[in-house]
């Protein structure tokens, strides 16, 4: 199995889990539809966004990623075959799925690969960053409240560079970057912030 310039091929179990938890309710999925509905669940919350790699592209082209000043031939190629990748939710639909030999894959442009987990190790791909907020204390009505910190995160796992670019940071500093830049991913049960390099803005010291 070979895969086209850009793109990996990943394959996938399924799309969504079969069932999921609201609160003390469990909803069952039947004909596609669901059995239960009270308004509170996000349809995403259920869709797989993980898979395993089958093959990766020999090189990356001159094309822009999204939503950066960065192409994708900046990038290191740190995705490898038999990887458990985590990836855009937005690129699991039909358009993209593909079955060989009664399996289903998925192709996604190396850039919508969010971070791969190799020997239990997370490793951010194509410049993502996975933070976790800052936290504040704040008093209400006598109480100490823990808010998050808006726009201010501890770095929790970081990508190699772009080439010829250094990061500037390190897991466990402080940063504070660029607002609507975030985004939430649970990764290997863990929720992160996630974002780009070039959405973070300066390290807080």
């Amino acid at each position: 199995m070979k895969a086209i310039k850009d793109y990996i091929l990943i394959h996938i179990e399924k799309k969504s889990d079969d069932t999921f938890q609201i609160g003390e309710h469990t909803l069952y999925l039947y004909n596609g539809l669901l059995n239960f509905e009270d308004g509170s669940y996000n349809p995403n919350d259920r869709t797989r966004i993980f898979g395993t790699v089958a093959a990766v592209p020999d090189n990356l082209s001159h094309d822009y990623m999204n939503y950066s000043e960065f192409q994708l031939k900046d990038v290191q190629m740190d995705v490898q075959v038999g990887d458990k990748a985590y990836f855009y939710y937005i690129v699991l639909n039909d358009d993209n799925v593909v079955f060989m030999d009664g399996k289903m894959y998925l192709r996604v442009r190396y850039d919508s690969v969010i971070c791969v987990v190799r020997d239990s190790l997370v490793i951010p791909i194509a410049g993502h960053v996975l933070t976790t907020p800052k936290k504040k204390v704040e008093t209400v009505l006598l109480h100490s409240v823990e808010k998050d910190q808006e726009l201010t995160a501890v770095v929790m796992h970081i990508p190699s560079p772009y080439i010829d670019q250094e990061l500037g940071f390190d897991v466990g500093n402080t940063i504070c970057y660029k607002r609507n830049s975030d985004f939430v991913n649970t990764i290997e049960g863990v929720k992160y912030f996630t974002m780009k390099i070039e959405d973070i803005l300066a390290v807080i010291v």
